[in-house]
């Protein structure tokens, strides 16, 4: 409870407009943020185990996997902010008619990148478990 009110005052004028954030909305950022942490934790874990399972022959093949995994990572994030622009809205507003039709396009191509990003994982996983 003490943290939903610090971070509901940390958010209170963010931006210079009031946030009217409500003590549920915080719990939640809250709960997220949370899981968020242990998710990373969980995945810091994994990839620990994973390079000390693995022999020394296929580091090569990780070290390339997690740099995949950084550089869609980073794409990801870009197509958020594509996602989210004001400017991309105004633009699908005037070509389609709609202000959500490229945020939608986007936020399709966001999610088919993380399938792919899922699959390529499982393979290398199984090509490190394999040999």
């Amino acid at each position: 409870m003490l943290l939903a009110t610090v971070v509901m005052e940390a958010l209170d004028g963010y931006g210079g407009k009031p946030a009217h954030v409500s003590m549920m909305e915080a719990n939640v950022m809250l709960v997220l943020a949370l899981c968020i942490v242990v998710l990373s934790l969980g995945f810091e874990f994994a990839k620990d185990r994973l390079q000390r399972a693995t022999p020394k022959e296929l580091h090569a093949m990780l070290d390339q996997m997690f740099s995949e995994l950084t550089l869609l990572g980073f794409i990801g994030i870009l197509l958020f902010f594509a996602e989210q622009s004001v400017a991309i809205a105004d633009y699908s507003e005037r070509v389609f008619g709609d202000p959500d039709t490229i945020s939608d396009c986007a936020e399709e191509v966001h999610m088919t990148l993380f399938l792919v990003m899922l699959v390529y994982l499982g393979m290398v996983v199984c090509l490190v478990v394999v040999v």
